[in-house]
């Protein structure tokens, strides 16, 4: 009797492809559980990506992954709400469909941010500007100034200390071009607590303050 060729064999070539396809599964589970960047391609990719075009490094199924630039497709659609952060334009890192490291980004309104970015959204150390000439440094929390920041304004005006949900709060420094300055706590972007306000003349108020207005 003759002896069958391995080569030939329809359970062995079974086998073999069942392994193969086995071992694939480890190697992409593997990979995304660490965090690898196994899918991602270094070819300039171009796909529609949350009402905008994409253009960068995508993971294997169209997913921006890495550096790439996002650009809403109807910039005329933007909110015309000052309050409301409304992202038209981004250029930097991405992970798993997220602006997630550094980039620069515009907004509605002509804003504009350049610094970190986690969940898709400004936070941690960034440079922004208004489109009056208004400019922060310092720290991010959800797309506003939280923690420690420094702001400008186009006439001189200056405050130096800490924010929270975009305001000064907190203890603080402002200053005006007239040698007029503040030192103390400050409430939602006023005067707020114990401080002592210096007028251009030299004289100096202490005590305590309500939005903006000496109450002992």
């Amino acid at each position: 009797m003759a002896t069958p060729a391995v080569g030939n064999n329809p359970a062995g070539k079974k086998g073999n492809t069942t392994r193969i396809v086995i071992a694939l599964i480890v190697v992409l589970l593997a990979a995304a559980f660490a965090g690898a960047s196994l899918f991602v391609t270094r070819a300039g990719v171009t796909t529609d990506w949350e009402n905008g075009t994409y253009v960068g490094e995508t993971t294997l199924f169209g997913t921006p992954n890495g550096a790439g630039e996002w650009t809403v497709k109807n910039a005329s659609q933007g909110s015309t709400d000052k309050d409301k952060l409304e992202l038209l334009y981004y250029k930097g890192i991405w992970k798993d469909g997220v602006r997630e490291g550094q980039g620069v980004a515009n907004y509605n309104g002509n804003k504009r941010y350049r610094g970190a970015f986690a969940n898709g959204l400004p936070n941690g150390q960034g440079y922004g500007t208004l489109p009056d000439g208004t400019t922060y440094f310092g720290d991010f929390v959800n797309g506003k100034p939280e923690g420690e920041g420094v702001v400008t304004q186009p006439d001189g005006s200056r405050y130096v200390g800490a924010f929270k949900n975009g305001l000064p709060n907190g203890h603080g420094t402002g200053t005006k071009p007239d040698g007029t300055r503040y030192i103390g706590e400050w409430k939602d972007g006023d005067f707020g607590g114990a401080g002592t306000l210096t007028q251009p003349d030299g004289k100096e108020i202490t005590g305590s303050w309500e939005k903006g207005k000496l109450v002992s």
